[in-house]
């Protein structure tokens, strides 16, 4: 709160496969406890966030990936013969 971050999570419309972050060595009990920080005032710019399975790695945790929708902008320097670019 300090910081100004919220905890985004993978409570989207995913298969529980791809809700889940860790999984008890019994392969019964699923959590979720790997979340994403981001600031507050860019929280609007993620589109979805899920666990990735198969990664391999030395952890018993899934790869947490976010997909994250960025503006670009063109600093407007308006002078005489100039065009504007667009993206």
């Amino acid at each position: 709160m300090s910081k100004n971050l919220l905890v985004k999570s993978a409570y989207s419309e995913h298969k529980d496969i791809h809700k889940y972050t860790w999984i008890f060595p019994d392969g019964k009990n699923l959590n979720q406890i790997d979340h994403v920080l981001v600031d507050r005032r860019r929280h609007s710019n993620i589109m979805d966030v899920r666990s990735h399975r198969g990664v391999e790695g030395e952890s018993d945790h899934q790869l947490v990936v976010t997909k994250v929708r960025e503006k670009l902008c063109i600093a407007n320097r308006e002078s005489k013969g100039s065009k504007q670019q667009n993206f």
